[in-house]
């Protein structure tokens, strides 16, 4: 754990949210909160990205929250025009709107300054697409996000468009003003509505281009690279946001694109009228992204240690260690057409299999083209009676087979799918085409499983829930086999 600064933990909070810190980016300063506990949840740090027109004053309850939660936060005062674009690549100015750049950089840049190596995002609307581009620009420094009222979620937009439903929600705000009998929620809604006008009347353009901007952008491809980097996910919106409307962005993207989804009741800006009740949630998200990243290492580990503990398994791939680890037999192989994943250079089981009539083809990855091939086989196996046998052996990637339809009885996949396709989108579109070449009333097993535990989980934590999804909807059954552990996919007829 990070050893404390007493010098500045002793401060109390008041204390240090006064004292503000001034960085230097990219040629201006600006000024930044540097928030921490005397005793540390985590030593990774919350960046909280604020929304358009708001400021760390405005966050400042929300930031308390987090603060008594033990987590160390630190926020951005918002950039200034006089801050250079001369040190910004040019690559990305032609990428994203200059001035969602401008505070993506400048978020990267406090970071830089505080020599911080990784942090758990919190981001609100505009702020959302701030930590998206830097996410996109430097991926490696978060560890796990949550968006609040997101936009680049509900699809296509426009400035109009945006510009008045963020009128509407100003209205909004004016009149729960006007009905709330609460105090400290009237101060702060007063807070959000007139930092919001006095930053249209003081930059009436800036206000226009960052609107611009934030119309323009859509983050559902960063979401993409979020997933496969092992960045944890979560989304928090309200129903009655009208700024970025729940019904469209229902619409427009999958529960499963996050590893965390929360709906609640309440307007665009309702975070900063509720922070005690919004950043507790945030706080338990972030403990629950964690928690199930180090679940799925912890299952994925598990498998990768059985993986090690069967070297010769690894290798050998024989009948025998097909029969255990697929819980099948000779009855079930016998006179059947059989496609092998990933086979192993020996391709035993394809041999041993053919004295019950089965026909094997072993694909291999690494033989996709006729020199690799050759060489391959004349090196590593230096055997004849091999080299003579492997006629059916075929280059390929499971993600892509060379097969016609419904080509297989069976497909067999040990140590190979999905373990050794990293993302979520190869691991799809190895089971999509497994499912393309097997028979209609064939089965594809699937070895080593997971391990003990939930089924559902281990099945979401293989191959992830829009798989299952597609599998459901294409009429196929997937289950895990209770003695092995294995999965096995059954294509049903066809109706």
């Amino acid at each position: 754990m990070e050893q404390p600064n007493w010098e500045i933990h002793k401060e109390s909070f008041e204390e240090q949210f006064a004292k503000k810190e001034a960085i230097d980016v990219l040629g201006g300063k600006i000024e930044a909160v540097d928030i921490k506990p005397e005793v540390l949840k985590t030593e990774v740090p919350v960046l909280l990205a604020s929304g358009w027109a708001a400021s760390p004053e405005v966050f400042k309850d929300s930031i308390k929250v987090l603060f008594e939660k033990n987590r160390r936060v630190l926020a951005l005062e918002r950039t200034e025009e006089n801050v250079s674009e001369n040190e910004i690549d040019e690559k990305l100015k032609q990428q994203y709107p200059i001035e969602i750049l401008r505070n993506a950089t400048a978020l990267l840049r406090l970071l830089e300054e505080k020599k911080i190596d990784k942090v758990d995002a919190v981001a609100h609307s505009e702020g959302v697409d701030n930590i998206s581009i830097a996410f996109a620009i430097n991926p490696e420094k978060f560890r796990n996000i949550v968006f609040i009222a997101p936009p680049g979620l509900t699809g296509k937009d426009s400035f109009y468009g945006l510009a008045g439903r963020f009128s509407l929600s100003l209205m909004k705000e004016l009149k729960k003003f006007v009905l709330s009998n609460d105090e400290k929620e009237k101060e702060r809604i007063a807070t959000v509505v007139e930092e919001a006008i006095k930053y249209i009347v003081k930059k009436p353009v800036r206000s226009i281009k960052e609107e611009i901007g934030i119309s323009r952008i859509e983050i559902q491809k960063n979401l993409e690279d979020m997933q496969k980097k092992g960045v944890g996910v979560a989304v928090i919106a309200g129903v009655d946001d009208v700024v970025f409307p729940m019904d469209k962005m229902q619409k427009n993207v999958t529960k499963d694109q996050f590893d965390g989804f929360v709906s609640v009741k309440g307007v665009h800006n309702e975070i900063i009228n509720y922070p005690e009740q919004y950043m507790a949630a945030v706080d338990e998200l972030l403990d629950n992204l964690e928690k199930k990243k180090t679940v799925r290492e912890e299952k994925i580990s598990k498998a990768m240690d059985k993986i090690s503990e069967s070297s010769s398994t690894m290798t050998d791939r024989d009948l025998i260690s097909y029969y255990h680890e697929f819980n099948i037999s000779e009855k079930d192989i016998a006179k059947k057409t059989i496609l092998d994943i990933g086979s192993g250079i020996e391709e035993k089981f394809s041999k041993e299999a053919s004295k019950f009539g089965a026909k094997v083809f072993s694909l291999n990855p690494g033989l996709q083209n006729e020199a690799n091939r050759e060489t391959a086989k004349k090196d590593i196996l230096k055997n004849e009676e091999i080299l003579k046998w492997q006629k059916r052996s075929v280059g390929g990637r499971a993600q892509e087979l060379p097969f016609a339809d419904e080509s297989f009885d069976m497909i067999t996949s040990l140590y190979a799918v999905p373990y050794y396709i990293d993302s979520k989108d190869g691991k799809f579109s190895a089971i999509k085409e497994m499912m393309r070449v097997l028979r209609s009333g064939g089965t594809a097993r699937i070895g080593p499983g997971v391990g003990e535990g939930k089924e559902q989980e281990n099945l979401e934590q293989l191959f992830g829930k829009e798989t299952i999804k597609w599998l459901k909807e294409n009429n196929c059954d997937l289950s895990e086999d209770t003695k092995s552990g294995s999965v096995v996919i059954r294509k049903e007829f066809k109706q």
